[in-house]
């Protein structure tokens, strides 16, 4: 005989109840948990097993907990040793919108129309929500393991549609202006690693002479710079583990590498821990580095203009050095196992991404399927098929 369900579903499809903890709130009424499940079964064991952690004393009950304690400290214990820019992003989040909205309110109090009424609220910055997601998910996620609340609210809210701004290449112009532009030497050498070793920005301007492996004709990738309140700090640690590499010096640009880096060893004593790209002997800080910049962009226009077009080059970033490298990467036959070594990718997912974009734009989808037409051999005639 088959087994009665001990709970029905409710109209979402989910199965819930509520268990008492023993407990009671201020006005002496039963603290109980709500508990879901996505079949009757799934609830029955759940329910089971904080039964017994209540019995035994390991249930900490969430009514006493508010948003913010907890949230502080999931921060502080799991996103403390992630990148500058990573703690950042939590932080501006909580402070601007998570803890301004529930700081204050007790766990288990939060909703799915609560959470649902801040996006609506923000929704016309979908990167904003984006960001409130993914922080919000992982806290009430943590609290869902360590039991200070049953389940999490974040059930099918409903997000506005976020597009990614679209990675793009250098246009010919671009590369033209790159060979033709006077830059000094330090803005030459800068924009030249850019494009022929794809380094992330944070990575180029922590390069030190000691990184320059010149009988390799590599480069050492092993600190990156920050930029705490516009100023430069040093860490030894790059965005992810596998951003500790060796990068290839491209043929074209050794000779200009080994002069530089020779010129400074001769002006500087403390060679080794020279600064490739320095201001007064220091990293560039996060303003000067756009007014540097700035420099390269408008000597790039210089010499590309025409009297139609003075400024024909726009929207260039060191964002888009990285991505033509990729692309450099991708139609030299490069393996996708090496090209995830050569950009410091924790993973194949990024690299995917961009050589998907690239798949799709070399297949020419549209004019081949409009070539197709009934009867032409897909490797059989169609006499063959009976």
């Amino acid at each position: 005989m088959p087994r009665k369900n001990r709970y029905k579903p409710r109209k979402d499809g989910r199965y819930y109840t509520l268990v008492n903890t023993g407990e009671y709130d201020d006005y002496g009424r039963p603290v109980r948990i709500p508990m879901y499940g996505s079949t009757s079964r799934e609830l029955e064991e759940k329910v089971d097993a904080m039964k017994a952690q209540i019995k035994t004393g390991k249930y900490i009950a969430g009514k006493k907990t508010t948003f913010e304690e907890y949230a502080e400290t999931f921060v502080s214990l799991y996103k403390s040793t992630r990148e500058y820019n990573t703690q950042r992003m939590y932080r501006t989040i909580l402070d601007t919108y998570l803890l301004p909205q529930f700081g204050t309110w007790l766990l288990p109090d939060i909703k799915r129309t609560d959470i649902q009424a801040l996006i609506n609220e923000h929704a016309d910055h979908p990167r904003t929500c984006q960001q409130i997601k993914i922080v919000l998910k992982q806290i009430l996620s943590s609290a869902v393991e360590d039991h200070y609340i049953q389940d999490t609210p974040w059930h099918r809210v409903e997000m506005p549609k976020y597009t990614p701004p679209k990675r793009r290449i250098l246009t010919s112009l671009e590369e033209q202006a790159l060979n033709r532009a006077v830059l000094p030497p330090q803005e030459h050498l800068l924009v030249m690693l850019l494009f022929g070793c794809g380094l992330r920005l944070e990575e180029l301007l922590a390069l030190q002479v000691q990184d320059i492996d010149l009988p390799a004709e590599e480069l050492v990738i092993h600190h990156v710079i920050i930029f705490q309140n516009n100023q430069p700090v040093l860490k030894n640690i790059p965005k992810s583990p596998s951003g500790f590499r060796r990068i290839p010096i491209p043929a074209f640009l050794i000779e200009e590498v080994r002069f530089y880096t020779l010129h400074i060893k001769k002006e500087l004593s403390e060679a080794d821990n020279a600064f490739l790209f320095a201001n007064k002997g220091q990293p560039y800080s996060k303003s000067y580095f756009y007014v540097v910049w700035k420099r390269i962009v408008k000597a790039l226009n210089a010499a590309v203009a025409t009297d139609s077009v003075p400024e024909p080059i726009s929207g260039l970033t060191s964002r888009v050095f990285r991505y033509n490298y990729a692309t450099i990467l991708y139609y030299s036959g490069i393996t996708l196992k090496k090209a995830v070594e050569l950009m410091g990718h924790a993973d194949e997912k990024m690299i995917l991404r961009v050589y998907a974009q690239l798949d799709e734009e070399r297949e020419d989808t549209k004019a081949k399927l409009s070539g197709i037409r009934p009867g032409m051999e897909r490797g059989c005639s169609r006499e063959k098929i009976s």
